[in-house]
């Protein structure tokens, strides 16, 4: 009977063996996790571990989360887990990407996120002028990463010109059925789209 212990201690990896004990333990649901693993975690390790408690789940001195976009912003909205909203995520995902997912996360910590992975994401074309535009999210254009335009009309032609320059693959703009705004603007557009 574990009803006392308050607060458990540890890295991840020894947090784990103690959670795993499972049934053997009882009234150790509510109990505080510290953990001290310092640096790079995977951030389904964190969730993982707060699935299992009541308790706040602490990493006092992880910078770096690894993981999908969904793992690492599971990792900073669950109500049971401190982190200080600064740390770097590295990004595993390569397809299915979305910009929205993207943003989100890029709104959840200040710190740097690594988006090397990617080689597909699909958004409105504000949300993937957004992803492309901020400071904190690197490596879109480590693959030529070919994002998806599903917007119909009316689109400007500058934020689509926007997209153009900032994308290292592909824009595929095929649902566009109206654009707006300058006669250069619009020929770019048409010219980039011959190219």
């Amino acid at each position: 009977n574990a009803a006392s212990v308050q607060t458990v201690t540890g890295t991840i990896a020894e947090v784990q063996p103690v959670i795993a004990l499972g049934g053997k333990v009882t009234s150790f649901g509510a109990v505080a996790y510290t953990l001290s693993d310092p640096g790079s975690v995977a951030a389904v390790d964190l969730t993982d571990i707060a699935a299992t408690t009541s308790g706040l789940v602490s990493e006092v001195a992880v910078t770096e989360l690894t993981g999908t976009i969904a793992q690492a912003q599971a990792s900073f909205d669950a109500t049971n887990i401190a982190l200080d909203g600064n740390e770097t995520v590295v990004i595993s995902d390569t397809t299915g990407v979305t910009a929205a997912a993207l943003n989100a996360l890029d709104q959840a910590t200040t710190g740097a996120i690594n988006a090397a992975t990617i080689q597909t994401i699909s958004g409105t074309l504000d949300g993937l002028n957004t992803a492309y535009a901020s400071t904190e999210i690197a490596g879109l254009n480590a693959f030529p990463a070919a994002p998806t335009v599903p917007d119909t009309g009316p689109v400007a032609a500058a934020d689509l010109n926007t997209l153009n320059a900032a994308a290292n693959g592909l824009v595929n703009a095929a649902s566009v059925t109206e654009l707006t705004g300058s006669f250069a603007a619009v020929q770019a557009a048409f010219d980039a789209n011959d190219a």
